[in-house]
């Protein structure tokens, strides 16, 4: 088969490069019960996020840099560094994560250990999917 002479010098055309920005979200779960700890992370990959799990504040603080785009599901009963000194902890740095505690603590009790974290988002345990997915709203859950 013969080409005209044209086709094999012609240049092939480039594939147009875009750039494109894409935001990861960084979601963590520090929980110190297995059972809770995988179950919310198998929710949290049912919506398309990939969460990193950790069952102890010192093995999150040992273990990531955080920062403002990141989430953090924090059990406020940790045993060890408890989940309120994690969040103090957390808030002293600049470009502080997105906080959201876990507890199935009396709502005076949350009230009293949380009364300087404003901004944390608290779940009640037990965990349902309706309270979960009002924390991702974006993901389409609502």
């Amino acid at each position: 088969m013969f080409l005209p002479k044209d086709m094999y010098h012609s240049p092939v055309p480039r594939p147009r490069m875009v750039k494109v920005e894409v935001c990861v979200v960084a979601v963590f779960v520090v929980e110190d019960d297995k059972a809770v700890r995988e179950s919310l992370v198998l929710f949290l990959r049912q919506v398309d996020l990939q969460p990193v799990a950790y069952e102890s504040a010192e093995a999150l603080l040992n273990a990531e840099t955080l920062g403002p785009d990141d989430t953090v599901f924090v059990d406020i009963g940790l045993p060890g560094m408890s989940g309120a000194e994690l969040i103090h902890c957390l808030y002293q740095r600049a470009g502080r994560p997105r906080i959201i505690v876990v507890s199935g603590k009396p709502q005076h009790v949350l009230e009293r250990e949380l009364s300087c974290f404003e901004e944390a988002q608290i779940l009640r345990k037990p965990l349902d999917a309706d309270s979960l997915a009002s924390i991702f709203p974006e993901n389409g859950l609502h």
